[in-house]
């Protein structure tokens, strides 16, 4: 027979209760994540009971398999009223043999823990959760993936692990098979390539382990822009009877790091990539349906994203298959846990395994990180922390030589230990921290000590990444409300007392006055955006003018609920400068040396160019173009060609146009060959009228402040708090805390979370001031 596969998917009774009595029964659909189903147990931990009736057409000669894709956290599993098995991790499928168990009318009993911090067997904080947390995205306790019963022969596949050899065009299949031991079964295997033609073919006598090793004259590699898949079709056959057929997908794809480079089948890969901690708006957890998974990843790639860092979860089914189809490159990091201790590490350890196991043939997986900024471990005071990592490290890469490891993807204080990739994290406000960014991002480029600890083990070409970074962007308030029919639930979720708590995001708006700056929230949103988007663009800028640097990861490709700093929002929604992400995440980059702030009216203005070229597409007879918009200002020049990685190109120069009034300008800068657009950017230019500030204003030593109508001062005093007084305006430039005495304030300097890092702000200017000279 053919393997036949049944949804077990749908309506299932759950209860707190093991007796299912009816007052305290629930219908919910499975899979789901119980406190999304049911709002009351949202931050719930305890035990949860579900249960389904089922009936089955049983066959005496087949068997019957039980698959759990994933269960939060631990399940005991009973089918009419046995004990078939049980799974401890929240993340990775498993399968019962239920054939013994299994009748025409079944019931089906699964017993769900999901823990807390007092649970004396799975203490919450040392067990692998992510950010199930509370002050995080709250909890996905339940059987939150799909289940399936699975009908084969006597015989079955348990497992293929195929492992592609692009250097000898080779592949090697590794094959575990479970047989009844009655009879002699065959094994056939089947090699189609990526246009679906066999290629290959061989059959073999079935074991227990079958491994086999199958040529491919002139494999088509696996990349970003052929995301080639080959198919192995395996199966079982007695007397020319097919038992079971199991069919894999796998690419011919190498990455490695070398010589500070990322290799991808040979060639330089540059990582351009978005954080990605796959949360969905309605149902938490688990993705709404395939479709949402396919469209979301289709938009990541014309975002120009060729990277998706899976943060601190395992890769759904679903994701994986269309990572592989569309050619997306995944970097995945194993869920955290809380506390140190010998049991959270051999957790970890259980489940970096099961995840090797899980998506060892998508070849879209190239990248796995072992530990996050340091949670769960204590990498800065504990020697046997470090010891740890370094002995993970080199197991996993023994265990999968596919793929690339990272050991800790650090941020300070911490660091790494022993890894493939120099990766780093950091944030920076924009504007008020460009130039500390700027900084950074020059310190990093060189290899600094900082980024490696005590007991390293450094080989000293790891390339260099920037794996966090970023700025927010509020969303449509409006808009959320009408796709959640009102406040979403997660509105409530943070605290009062930190900056992000979205509840009451209105009142404050008209209660802080801001109505004064932006006449209404949208506005606020529009510039919110805005400011990400030039953050985005002034930050991706100064990491491609360090050549050392291989890639970069936003954080992140959409919001999670308050946290707004996403490309998109949380209904994958496009933010006001979607069209423009394109072009700042292009490999080929055309961009300003220097972005000019501020000149004066009627003034010449010149502007070096810098090109960073990444693709692998020689780039010759080049036009470098640029027009200002609402003026004659055009001019272009032609380059033979383009060397790859950065070069200084040439200058844009031209005399800006005399303004009455202050005017932002902008500025369209192209490079096109042989009609085809390579690289677009924007400039802006602020413009202001010569005469008309020198008229307005003055700058004085303290004389003439009685005849100037503005003073700007560094130090407030009793002398211009009188000139305050009688209607001049006083503009108090503070750069340190100090006492505002005269007004009754202290001003401090923002600290922790108000510092403006990871959560930006819009505090630095006001839309006001546009057109106004003093």
């Amino acid at each position: 027979m053919m393997r036949r596969v049944t949804t077990l998917n749908g309506i299932w009774e759950s209860s707190l209760d093991r007796r299912f009595n009816p007052a305290q029964t629930y219908s919910i659909e499975v899979p789901s994540c119980i406190g999304n189903q049911i709002p009351a147990l949202r931050e719930y931990r305890g035990i949860v009971w579900y249960r389904k009736d089922f009936k089955v057409d049983k066959d005496r000669e087949n068997r019957y398999l039980l698959h759990f894709g994933a269960v939060n956290y631990y399940a005991e599993v009973w089918l009419n009223d046995e004990l078939v098995g049980s799974h401890e991790g929240g993340y990775t499928p498993f399968t019962f043999d239920v054939t013994q168990n299994i009748k025409s009318r079944n019931k089906l009993i699964v017993k769900v823990i999901i823990p807390g911090d007092a649970d004396p067997n799975y203490p919450f904080t040392e067990i692998p959760h992510g950010k199930q947390e509370a002050q995080w995205y709250g909890m996905a306790g339940g059987i939150w993936q799909g289940i399936t019963l699975i009908e084969t022969g006597s015989s079955y596949i348990e497992k293929i692990h195929i492992t592609p050899d692009l250097d000898n065009s080779k592949v090697y299949i590794l094959i575990n098979s479970e047989s009844d031991g009655k009879e002699e079964y065959n094994l056939q295997i089947s090699l189609l390539d990526p246009a679906g033609k066999e290629i290959n073919r061989v059959e073999a006598v079935l074991e227990e382990e079958n491994r086999i090793e199958l040529n491919i004259k002139n494999p088509q590699v696996w990349d970003v822009d052929n995301p080639n898949l080959y198919t192995v079709r395996a199966n079982i056959t007695y007397k020319n009877k097919i038992l079971d057929e199991v069919i894999e997908t796998f690419g011919m794809r190498k990455i490695e790091a070398k010589d500070e480079e990322l290799l991808l089948n040979g060639k330089p890969v540059y990582l351009i990539g978005a954080l990605d901690q796959d949360f969905y708006p309605f149902t938490h957890y688990n993705p709404p349906d395939e479709e949402f998974v396919r469209d979301q990843l289709i938009l990541a790639k014309e975002m120009g994203l060729n990277c998706l860092r899976y943060h601190i979860k395992v890769v759904h089914p679903w994701y994986l298959k269309w990572a592989d189809r569309l050619g997306i490159l995944i970097w995945e990091d194993l869920p955290n846990w809380s506390k140190s201790t010998p049991s959270a590490k051999a957790r970890g350890e259980k489940l970096l395994e099961e995840m090797v196991d899980y998506d060892y043939n998508h070849p879209s997986v190239i990248i796995r990180t072992i530990i996050n900024e340091n949670w769960g471990l204590d990498l800065v005071n504990s020697k046997e922390d470090r010891e740890w990592l370094k002995k993970t490290y080199e197991w996993l890469k023994k265990r999968d030589k596919t793929r690339l490891v990272v050991d800790n993807s650090a941020c300070f204080p911490n660091f790494h230990v022993k890894t493939d990739i120099e990766d780093f994290h950091n944030y920076f406000g924009f504007p008020d921290k460009f130039k500390e960014m700027r900084n950074w991002v020059n310190d990093l480029s060189s290899h600094p000590s900082w980024t490696f600890g005590p007991d390293m083990e450094r080989k000293g070409d790891e390339p260099v990444v920037v794996s966090e970074f970023g700025n927010w962007g509020l969303p449509n308030i409006t808009k959320l409300r009408a796709q959640y029919g009102g406040d979403p639930w997660w509105f409530q979720q943070r605290d009062s007392r930190t900056a992000t708590k979205p509840l009451g995001v209105e009142e404050r708006f008209w209660g802080y006055g801001l109505d004064k700056v932006f006449d209404n929230i949208e506005n606020l949103t529009e510039a919110f955006q805005e400011l990400q988007h030039q953050a985005l663009r002034f930050q991706i800028e100064e990491i491609r003018r360090h050549n050392n640097i291989k890639g970069y990861i936003i954080t992140e490709f959409t919001d999670l609920y308050w946290e707004c700093n996403g490309l998109l929002d949380i209904t994958r929604g496009k933010k006001s400068y979607f069209n423009e992400l394109k072009n700042i995440n292009s490999l080929d980059l055309i961009f300003p040396k220097e972005r000019p702030t501020g000149v004066w009216g009627g003034e010449g203005v010149r502007i070096p160019i810098l090109f960073s070229h990444l693709s692998g597409s020689p780039l010759e007879n080049v036009k470098i173009s640029w027009e200002m918009e609402g003026t004659e200002i055009k001019g272009s020049f032609t380059l033979k060609s383009i060397n790859y990685g950065l070069g200084e190109i040439g200058n844009i120069e031209f005399v800006v146009p005399k303004v009455l009034e202050p005017k932002l300008f902008r500025l369209n800068l192209k490079a096109t060959t042989r009609n085809r657009t390579i690289s677009e950017n924007i400039i802006n230019i602020f413009v202001v009228p010569k005469d008309l500030v020198k008229d307005r204003f003055s700058l004085l030593d303290g004389s003439g402040a009685e005849t100037t109508s503005t003073i700007y001062t560094t130090a407030f005093s009793d002398e211009l708090e009188s000139l305050a007084n009688q209607g001049k305006t006083v503009i108090l430039e503070l750069s340190e805390e100090t006492e505002f005495s005269h007004f009754g304030y202290t001003l401090e300097k923002r600290k922790g979370i108000t510092e403006g890092r990871w959560v930006s702000g819009l505090g630095i200017f006001s839309p006001k001031l546009a057109g106004r000279v003093f």
